[in-house]
């Protein structure tokens, strides 16, 4: 059929694009170019796949990326720029994913960071800041079993059952935290015994899909601050790129110390709960506190002032009753609204109450009475929104007379200002205060999230 060049214009009329095909095939070098004229980025086609190099540009005209592809996939060096022409990155591409070497800089010709992909997955990372200071490294393991051989003799491949990683951050050349990582594949391969110190604790009866960590934070002097573990579970639909881990859940032995080195607090997690007896320190190293819990409950307590006298003592007894606060979300909400003239909108957001709940102890467990909303408010844009009152609808809205806004929501969660089943009333107060006052009041109708409209006819 020939082949053909056709241009595509922009609005104002310059050059949009300007393409090679051989009949509908692209076939040929294609061109693209900014509104202001100047190239954004040349290639290469044959059959209808790229092939060669591929050039992006920024809209001054300097480079911005240049990469290599082979039968439409991505292979070799890709480098990125910055404007002013110094390198940016630099990574190793196999068959259209990061696989090898990485090297990043700041804009002052220092390393920013070093990184080694296989198949799009970091495997070990180090990073420094514009100074040239480390910040962060890590170093990742594949856990592999060791599965001997088969019946007949042969040899058995050995079987990937998930990675391990260990990471360390620093600020100003001082070590802030370290964690050990793991995350298993595969749920079949018995229980896992790892101590890499005496400090970091493993022994996990392991869960599919399960992340498991140990960490260490650290004071500014180089003291150790904290030593946690927890777990975390990533959301449902695991192959999606953009997957989130949801909240982490505590879990084994906790410990806390004095920026002296002195131990500060130390207990017990079982399932992100209270368990056992969990101690208080004075600095001295006298005990200041002792509790035991069960599920979160804190069944007995016993306090001591610095001379180590008995100042309190107290055990919960059935029937026992308490008023404590509680913040509940509803987290994916929406107000259904009808404006003058008809038209129909969603007003999408999120709600947070403050509830007084009234609570009596039974057969070791806190029983759930009446609720009171003691303060609420609303989000724009979920965590990210702005805060606003019920009101803050008919000033920004011109909802119709007739009508009263709706509300509906699917979606609930708990205490994300940070109260504790534990916590005393005042506490919760200044939680919820806290977290309510971090997000900025709405001030114009486009800070709203309005999905879609309907108008009547």
């Amino acid at each position: 059929m020939g082949t053909k060049v056709k241009k595509e214009k922009h609005p104002n009329g310059k050059v949009k694009s300007i393409l090679t095909y051989d009949g509908e095939i692209l076939n040929g070098p294609a061109k693209y170019y900014y509104e202001n004229g100047q190239i954004e980025q040349e290639e290469n086609y044959v059959d209808d796949l790229l092939q060669g190099e591929v050039k992006q540009y920024y809209e001054s005209g300097n480079i911005l990326v240049v990469s290599n592809w082979i039968d439409g996939v991505q292979q070799g060096l890709v480098t990125k720029y910055y404007e002013d022409g110094k390198k940016n990155r630099e990574s190793t591409i196999i068959d259209g994913f990061f696989d090898g070497d990485q090297t990043e800089w700041w804009n002052n010709g220092k390393i920013k960071a070093k990184r080694f992909y296989k198949k799009d997955i970091i495997i070990n990372l180090t990073e420094w800041d514009e100074d040239g200071e480390l910040i962060k490294e890590s170093i990742s393991e594949t856990l592999v079993a060791k599965l001997g051989n088969d019946f007949y003799g042969d040899p058995i491949p050995d079987a990937i059952f998930g990675s391990e990683i260990y990471f360390k951050e620093w600020k100003e050349g001082n070590l802030i935290k370290e964690e050990l990582q793991y995350e298993y594949s595969d749920s079949n391969v018995g229980t896992k015994n790892k101590t890499e110190d005496e400090d970091f604790w493993w022994n996990w009866s392991r869960e599919k899909h399960k992340k498991y960590s140990s960490i260490k934070t650290y004071y500014d002097n180089g003291k150790l601050k904290m030593q946690s573990q927890f777990y975390s579970l990533p959301q449902f639909f695991r192959h999606a790129s953009n997957r989130e881990e949801v909240a982490k859940y505590s879990v084994g032995p906790l410990k806390e110390y004095f920026p002296s080195g002195n131990i500060k607090c130390e207990g017990n997690y079982k399932n992100n709960e209270r368990d056992g007896l969990w101690i208080d320190y004075f600095e001295t190293g006298k005990v200041k506190r002792e509790q035991i819990f069960n599920n979160d409950i804190c069944e007995s307590v016993k306090e001591w002032d610095k001379d180590g006298k008995l100042i309190k003592e107290k055990v919960l007894e059935e029937g026992e009753e308490r008023t404590r606060l509680q913040h509940e979300i509803m987290t994916k909400g929406v107000w259904y609204l009808t404006l003058k003239g008809g038209t129909e909108i969603e007003v999408r957001g999120q709600r947070h109450e403050l509830r007084e709940v009234s609570e009596y102890y039974e057969d070791g467990e806190w029983i759930e009475g009446d609720s009171e909303i003691i303060e609420d408010f609303h989000l724009t844009e979920y965590e990210e929104g702005h805060l606003y009152e019920d009101e803050d609808l008919h000033k920004f809205f011109d909802i119709d007379d007739d009508s009263y806004p709706e509300w509906d929501f699917n979606g609930s969660s708990y205490n994300w200002s940070g109260i504790g089943n534990e916590d005393n009333y005042e506490t919760s107060r200044k939680k919820w205060d806290d977290y309510k006052s971090q997000f900025p009041k709405v001030t114009s109708k486009d800070q709203f999230r309005i999905d879609w409209k309907i108008t009547k006819a």
